[in-house]
């Protein structure tokens, strides 16, 4: 919100500007098309950048350049100064705006429940040659509305992570043959973080005392996207649920318990 207000701000003072700098409205103009572009750059050509960094190094750099443009900004008396102050007030917009966007993302009880049922996933991350690295998870769980997993063996995940934390999470129930594709940056949490002791004895509480967990990993989701199988796309007539899990419980041999 603060960022925001920030950007708002020198708006009321375009008229005065009018009137004692004699300020053309094509000036004006272009300050507010510097403003645009610098929005747009972190939701498009800086996007990547952006999902990479951290919410705290994200809101850092966010203020960071709307406390530049503001400087920049003190002393206006041509037009070329209001384009050099718009134009890191709109970057750092464009910054806050990704991050608003990650918090608007709703991990749903439906979600959480495929989870619970599918068991194991599978996580994606990059390797250093830029090749993929899939490591598959029984940790991943979901608390507070907020997507965890363990490191208890996975020194190469954890490795991709802490150069680029791009991560990429499949999950899929295999009798309702669907599931959640959950896109986004993983967050490492140091292993005194509250959090990520909550998760370590989660681990060890439904595992066993022996279980290591090396790490905690937090995942900050940018985009979650459901995954069918053509057993809910093409079949004709069309299936509902409880014929595809009773199809399916018959082709992997087996029963759900109490049947």
């Amino acid at each position: 919100m603060a960022s925001f207000a920030a950007a708002a701000a020198p708006i009321p003072l375009y008229n005065v500007y009018r009137a004692e700098d004699a300020f053309t409205n094509a000036g004006i103009s272009m300050a507010v098309v510097a403003y645009a572009f610098g929005t747009i750059a972190p939701l498009s050509m800086l996007g990547r950048l952006s999902n990479q960094l951290s919410s705290r190094l994200s809101a850092v750099t966010s203020l960071g350049l709307l406390l530049l443009g503001r400087l920049l900004s003190l002393n206006v008396h041509a037009v070329d100064i209001p384009l050099a102050g718009r134009l890191p007030v709109g970057v750092g917009i464009g910054f806050a705006k990704n991050e608003a966007r990650m918090y608007m993302i709703e991990i749903t009880a439906d979600m959480e429940a495929i989870i619970k049922q599918a068991i194991l996933s599978f996580v994606a991350t990059v390797n250093e040659d830029g090749t993929p690295n899939l490591s598959p998870k029984a940790s991943l769980t979901v608390t507070n509305g907020v997507l965890y997993f363990a490191d208890i063996a996975s020194p190469r995940t954890i490795l991709n992570l802490k150069r680029n934390p791009a991560v990429e999470i499949n999950v899929v129930d295999i009798f309702q043959r669907r599931g959640y594709r959950f896109k986004g940056r993983a967050l490492i949490l140091p292993p005194d973080d509250a959090e990520s002791l909550m998760i370590a004895n989660w681990v060890r509480e439904t595992n066993g005392p022996e279980y290591p967990v090396d790490h905690v990993v937090k995942i900050e989701a940018t985009s979650i996207t459901p995954l069918l199988s053509p057993a809910h796309v093409f079949a004709q007539p069309p299936r509902d649920q409880n014929e595809i899990r009773s199809t399916y419980y018959q082709k992997y041999g087996v029963k759900p318990i109490g049947a």
